[in-house]
């Protein structure tokens, strides 16, 4: 006899809508919490303008926290983030591809649209 229990699709893992605060103190409080988890490495204040850095760029905000990182006290778009940047943009970005890669680095070639 099977005993696995069946999850009717339905209702397994149902997207939610996006976090979307509605005024620069919510987005502000959004970012203290944040920075509480010691997940991103960075106080409220860099949290909340990364955050708005990440959603000029088309970032949701917890994508923004990841992207950068806080480098000498300016916000830097991590490695990850700028190839983000390049595929989210197909009609600037031709393609984005590794050309060598070691242990110990990686070289990476990307062409834009019509150049």
């Amino acid at each position: 006899m099977n005993n696995v229990k069946q999850i009717p699709t339905t209702t397994a893992l149902a997207r939610s809508a996006p976090i979307e605060p509605q005024s620069l103190a919510e987005l502000h409080e959004l970012a203290k919490a944040a920075s509480c988890t010691n997940f991103f490495g960075m106080n409220a204040d860099q949290a909340l303008i990364i955050m708005m850095a990440g959603r000029d760029l088309g970032f949701s905000y917890t994508q923004s926290l990841r992207a950068f990182h806080v480098i000498k006290n300016k916000p830097s778009l991590s490695a990850d983030g700028m190839v983000a940047v390049c595929l989210v943009r197909p009609d600037l970005c031709e393609y984005f591809r590794v050309v060598e890669q070691t242990e110990t680095r990686a070289i990476w070639e990307t062409k834009r649209v019509g150049q």
